[in-house]
């Protein structure tokens, strides 16, 4: 077999058929572009140009993500044909000493309810003011905590 010439496939197309159909479409764009392009005014041909340029600078960013994006998955796919010895797990302790993990943790605390402090807990002395009685009496001062 001659790897130099192939003959070529059945199913293919012939040329001419696909210039017969791309060529007069493209035609009729270009025509039907230059009739709209007529009919508008001209801020909407700068927004129509504004949206156009916007898509072109896109271009090139799409085109830097799809290369990274294939390049990522070449590098997935390389992987999973790599050999599994070359890569060893690393749960796989067979022959190796297991790892010593020394942990110094100071003793637990006794829990404990949150205590205020002593100045909180001692209430001030209750003083009452007796009112009434008539105006001949003075109004005393009572401790009740007594």
């Amino acid at each position: 077999m001659n790897y130099l010439y192939s003959e070529p496939s059945k199913k293919s197309k012939p040329r001419s058929r696909t210039w017969m159909i791309i060529l007069p479409l493209c035609v009729f764009a270009i025509v039907l572009a230059m009739l709209v392009a007529r009919r508008m005014n001209p801020e909407a041909q700068a927004v129509l140009a504004g949206a156009v340029c916007g898509v072109v600078a896109a271009i090139p960013a799409s085109a830097l993500a799809t290369v990274l994006i294939i390049k990522a998955r070449q590098r997935d796919d390389e992987a999973k044909e790599a050999p599994a010895a070359a890569y060893p797990s690393p749960y796989d302790y067979r022959g190796l000493q297991p790892p010593i993990v020394i942990q110094n943790v100071p003793p637990p605390q006794p829990a404990t309810w949150p205590q205020a402090p002593v100045e909180w807990n001692q209430r001030p002395p209750r003083r009452f003011t007796q009112i009434g009685g008539g105006a001949t009496r003075n109004p005393a001062v009572v401790d009740l905590d007594d």
